[in-house]
């Protein structure tokens, strides 16, 4: 499977046309390829977040009320003019099934900027407002310690509902396993599109990488989400692909949710 970075088409207010990388245009094809459709029972945490009716990005449960999800998400839904966002969770379809629930609010870090030369700080909160109906669909993530540092070659899924080889915006639930990747090596591959920090995890693989409408989607190990689904390269064609290292932004999350 390669899932590749950033919004629907539904959300194309995300970004100035002119602006071509790190976020990739939200118009166009992706190229999504041998992922496999998944159940909601294997990511019970998984959410997506909808504006305008339409599936805009990923989110994680990651309490009885708040999601987490990238910070360039949270920027679309507020900046659409009469955007309306809610949350979808416990189905396998971003369409149908499960629970539609209304948000409460939505925070962004406040570091965070659309440019093409500063990608970081990708990351933001959503609070649904009333309770996820937790059950065996619908379950929280288990978050890193602060500091957590993915290592090179850990195994990881990405699971989401964006762009793939045949559908621009599939109905079901895709998953894509691939490996952590050195974040050094990844910086020099990605030095082309924007820079790689810190505050950054890589992950990917030959055939895999993140695409149209994963952003936001949860980078998990087993069932600690590691990373946030934030950039890759124009055109969702990579070897690896960019997401937000939740390790180092657990104090944020714990200051601005209480989790």
């Amino acid at each position: 499977m390669k899932l590749a970075a950033l919004v629907i088409a539904a959300a194309c207010l995300l970004a100035p046309p002119s602006l071509a990388a790190p976020w990739l245009r939200t118009r166009g094809l992706g190229r999504v390829i041998n992922g496999t459709a998944t159940d909601i029972a294997d990511f019970p945490w998984m959410a997506s977040m909808q504006i305008l009716d339409n599936s805009g990005c990923g989110a994680s449960v990651i309490s009885s009320t708040w999601a987490l999800t990238a910070a360039h998400c949270v920027l679309a839904s507020q900046e659409m003019p009469g955007a309306y966002t809610t949350l979808r969770v416990g189905s396998s379809s971003r369409a149908s099934g499960g629970v539609r629930l209304d948000v409460a609010q939505m925070i962004k870090h406040a570091d965070f900027h659309m440019s093409t030369d500063d990608a970081d700080n990708d990351i933001g909160v959503i609070q649904a407002s009333e309770p996820f109906p937790l059950g065996s669909s619908v379950q929280v993530v288990n978050l890193p310690g602060d500091g957590y540092d993915a290592p090179a070659g850990l195994p990881v899924t990405i699971s989401g509902w964006g762009a793939t080889a045949t559908e621009f915006n599939p109905v079901y639930l895709q998953r894509a396993d691939m490996h952590v990747l050195d974040r050094d090596t990844c910086r020099d591959m990605m030095a082309d599109v924007a820079t790689v920090t810190l505050g950054m995890v890589c992950a990917g693989d030959p055939t895999m990488a993140i695409c149209y409408g994963d952003s936001g989607s949860p980078l998990v190990y087993g069932d600690m989400q590691i990373g946030i689904a934030s950039w890759t390269r124009p055109g969702c064609i990579s070897t690896t692909s960019v997401y937000t290292s939740v390790g180092n932004f657990r104090a944020w999350i714990r200051d601005n949710t209480g989790v």
